[in-house]
């Protein structure tokens, strides 16, 4: 059309020229004039049918947008329609009933940001409707998609909120059920540290007054494990199968351990109620065990201050004589500590009768452990005071026997050119009278030899015979080697005075 309209212009303007060379002046300016306004007008069209072909194709653009908006909402509405016309299924448990939870929670929040589009898309719808008059354009069909949109919201909203019920009742379940086990373990705490059956009367009874509040506290419990049954219907009626045998199994354990917790609590009270009694039965045989063995404490410990005071005596003593009295004395008092043995087992087994009484035993223990801890002390002196006044005596008879031989030993090296064979009449006068001199003088190992042996005597009265035979043995050799070195003297006086 446009290019028809301009070779028709062009043709008329061509043929306006040719009039204007043939006219006069006021001929020319009419034709002029009549040129100028074909071309104004001309202009105006194409100017017109520019703005009009700009609208137009706004238009288009805007219905087109409109209508792929519009389908994404109805394809998006229809989704979502499938989705939650879809009856709840039920779930097994918490972890998926929150699951599902967030899948309406998402729908929700989808809707809501679709409301947006919605929105948007009634505006465009009336804006289209001004501008086309189309009959798709008008409320009518805008208040269908709306309505429609309106039903798949309401739909999700209440399923959220139902399944948000159902969650909130399983979490009311759980909070149940946690107060319940949280009670019961405490209580279980609680019986199992009153329910020991030692300790004297005080604390048996206060065991037994525990006990019986502990008892007292059963309506707390009950209560509790009330509220969980009465919880758990609503729960079971939106769980899968599975879910209500989890419950069913839980409620039973629950039920089980309930009733295990009451028959023990029962149980502690009897038996702690007996030992009370049986406690308050005893007492008069327990006032006169322990009498009894206060008594023998007492008898005891007068005979080990005895000993001991006889050991103390013994102490001090330095004359052969004295430590050999000293030892018998010793050894007569460790006879009689360890004949006393059997006293220390009796007062343990006293001790340990009194141990059956569930009593604090801690200052008769004391003073028993005190006093076989003296006994131990006494007897291992007085063993240790007898050896060593034995190895005082070993000390001073292995002295004696050494200074006898050593005196021996030097009386042979002196008189040991006497046994020379003499060479003439002076060296036989000359040895002659060293053996005289030195015969008149054996004196002194004559008395070295009389202490040895009688430190021997002494000693072997105290020792084993094993030892003594030892002891006795030195002493015989010493009588030998005397003897021997008085006869080779002798003799060798004799040979001289011929």
């Amino acid at each position: 059309m446009k290019g028809e309209g301009e070779v028709k212009l062009n043709m008329a303007i061509g043929k306006g020229e040719q009039a204007l060379r043939s006219s006069n002046r006021e001929g020319q300016k009419a034709i002029q004039t009549q040129l100028d306004t074909l071309k104004n007008v001309w202009a105006d069209i194409m100017s017109s049918s520019v703005h009009a072909q700009s609208t137009l194709e706004s238009v288009i653009s805007q219905w087109n947008d409109y209508l792929e908006k519009k389908s994404q909402l109805e394809q998006w509405m229809e989704s979502m329609d499938q989705k939650v016309e879809q009856p709840l299924q039920l779930q097994p448990g918490l972890k998926e009933k929150f699951s599902l939870l967030d899948h309406f929670q998402s729908i929700v929040s989808e809707a809501e940001d679709h409301a947006g589009a919605l929105h948007h898309l009634a505006a465009k719808s009336r804006e289209l409707y001004e501008k086309t008059q189309d009959e798709s354009f008008k409320e009518t069909v805008h208040k269908e998609l709306k309505t429609q949109f309106h039903d798949i919201t309401t739909v999700a909203k209440e399923k959220l909120r139902k399944v948000e019920e159902i969650v909130k009742d399983h979490l009311m379940y759980l909070d149940a059920v946690q107060e319940f086990t949280d009670w019961l373990h405490s209580a279980k705490e609680e019986l199992h540290r009153w329910s020991d059956m030692s300790g004297d009367s005080s604390a048996v009874q206060k065991k037994l007054s525990k006990i019986k509040e502990l008892i007292d506290s059963r309506e707390i419990g009950a209560g509790r494990l009330s509220r969980v049954e009465s919880l758990a219907p609503e729960v079971k009626q939106n769980t899968a199968a599975s879910g209500c045998e989890l419950m069913q199994t839980e409620m039973q354990a629950l039920r089980s351990d309930w009733k295990q917790w009451e028959d023990s609590v029962l149980q502690t009270r009897s038996s702690l109620e007996n030992l009370v009694s049986q406690m308050a039965l005893s007492e008069q045989e327990f006032s006169g065990q322990v009498a009894q063995l206060e008594q023998a404490l007492e008898q005891f410990g007068a005979l080990l201050k005895t000993w001991a005071e006889q050991l103390a005596l013994l102490e001090g003593k330095n004359t052969d004589k004295e430590i050999v009295e000293s030892w018998h004395k010793g050894q007569e008092i460790l006879d009689d500590l360890q004949k006393a043995e059997p006293t220390t087992e009796d007062l343990k087994s006293q001790l340990n009768e009194l141990c059956r009484f569930s009593r604090d035993l801690s200052t008769y223990s004391g003073k028993v452990s005190g006093l076989i801890k003296e006994y131990n002390c006494l007897c291992l002196q007085a063993s240790k005071g007898c050896q060593n006044k034995e190895q005082i005596l070993q000390q001073r008879f292995r002295k004696a026997f050494r200074d006898f031989q050593q005196w021996l030993v030097n009386a042979k090296i002196t008189t040991a050119k006497c046994f020379d064979i003499p060479q003439n009449i002076s060296e036989v006068t000359t040895s002659l009278q060293k053996i005289q001199e030195f015969s008149s003088e054996s004196e002194n190992g004559q008395h070295k030899l009389n202490t040895m042996l009688s430190k021997g005597e002494l000693l072997s009265a105290l020792l084993t015979k094993e030892k003594a035979n030892s002891v006795q043995a030195k002493v015989e050799t010493a009588k030998e080697d005397w003897k021997s070195f008085h006869s080779n003297l002798h003799q060798k006086e004799s040979a001289l005075e011929v």
